[in-house]
C-alpha cells in the first residue's frame, strides 16, 4: 500500500549510491469519475468498508517500554495525497508524525509518540536482499523505553492484510478505508478515502477515491488505469464493485463534483 511509496522515495533518495537498478512505485494516481448506469450483473466483490476503517493505523504492534502499551505502527495521508505520515498509537492517542523535506530515514529521524519519550526512526537498507533483509528500527533517546526492529517484509505482508482483496481480470486490488490526516493539525481529519491498490510489489498504483465521491445508492465508473470498474456504495458503508455498465448520458460531470 502506502508503505510502497515511502519505501521507494527512500531507495530514490540514495539513487547516486547504488550500483543496482531500483524498482519504481508508480505512485498515487486520480482515478477518472463518472456517474454511471445502475449495475445489471452480480457484483464482482462486496466490501464492508466500517470493517477496513483505519486499519493503515495498526499494521504492526510494538513494544516500546514506558506507560502506554501496546503501540501500534502505521502510515497515513492527507486527503490529497501528497504528505505522509508516520502514525504511532496506543490506546485512544494518536501521534502522527509528518514527513518533511529533508527528513532522511538512513540518517534518522525523530518521533515522539508520549511527552518526553523521543525514539530514533532509521531506515536499514540492505541490498540485494531488499525486502527479506532490509528493516525500521526505533531506538529510545535520552529514556528507558525499549528498541524496536521491524522487518521490510513482516511490514509489507501485514499492510497488505489489513486491506481486503478482489480480482478482476487475473489483476488482484486490494481495498483500504482511511481517514485523511488534517496536515494543519496532524490529526485525524474530517474526510476519509477509499484507497484501490494494484498489487505488483514497488511497481503497485493506488488510486484515492474521496468518500464523498461515491454518494450512498448511486452507481459510479472509475477508470483506473486501464480497468473500469462501477462502484455502489450502500448506506450501511457496503460498497459493491461491478463490471461496468454503459456511462450515463451524464458522464460529461465527474461524480465528484
Amino acid at each position: 500500500m502506502v508503505l510502497a511509496a515511502f519505501l521507494a522515495a527512500v531507495v530514490a533518495a540514495q539513487a547516486p549510491y547504488l550500483t543496482a537498478p531500483q524498482p519504481r512505485f508508480r505512485g498515487f494516481e486520480g482515478p477518472l469519475l463518472f456517474h454511471a448506469s445502475p449495475p445489471v450483473a452480480a457484483p464482482l466483490a462486496e466490501i464492508r468498508l466500517p470493517e477496513l476503517l483505519d486499519r493503515n493505523r495498526k499494521v504492526v504492534a510494538l513494544d516500546l517500554g514506558g506507560k502506554c502499551a501496546p503501540w501500534f505502527a502505521g502510515l497515513g495521508y492527507d486527503s490529497s495525497y501528497r504528505e505522509r505520515f508516520l502514525l504511532l498509537s496506543c490506546g485512544k492517542r494518536l501521534t502522527a508524525r509528518r514527513f518533511v523535506e529533508g527528513d532522511s530515514l538512513l540518517r534518522g529521524i525523530f518521533v515522539e509518540p508520549a511527552p518526553g519519550e523521543v525514539f530514533r526512526l532509521k531506515f536499514h537498507l540492505r541490498l540485494p536482499r531488499l525486502f527479506s533483509d532490509s528493516f525500521l528500527s526505533l531506538e529510545p533517546v535520552l529514556h528507558d523505553g525499549k528498541a524496536a526492529r521491524l522487518r521490510l517484509e513482516e511490514l509489507l505482508g501485514r499492510t497488505a492484510e489489513a486491506g481486503q482483496s478482489f480480482s478482476v481480470g487475473g489483476r488482484e486490488f486490494r481495498v483500504f478505508y482511511v481517514t485523511d490526516i488534517d496536515v494543519k493539525t496532524s490529526a485525524p481529519g474530517e474526510t476519509r478515502t477509499v484507497l484501490i491498490v494494484e498489487r505488483r510489489g514497488l511497481r503497485s498504483t493506488a488510486w484515492p477515491v474521496p468518500e464523498s465521491s461515491l454518494p450512498a445508492g448511486k452507481p459510479v465508473q472509475a477508470k483506473l488505469g486501464s480497468l473500469e470498474v462501477t462502484f455502489v456504495r450502500t448506506t450501511d458503508g457496503t460498497l459493491f464493485v461491478y463490471r461496468p455498465a454503459s456511462v450515463s448520458s451524464s458522464s460529461a460531470d465527474a461524480a465528484s463534483r
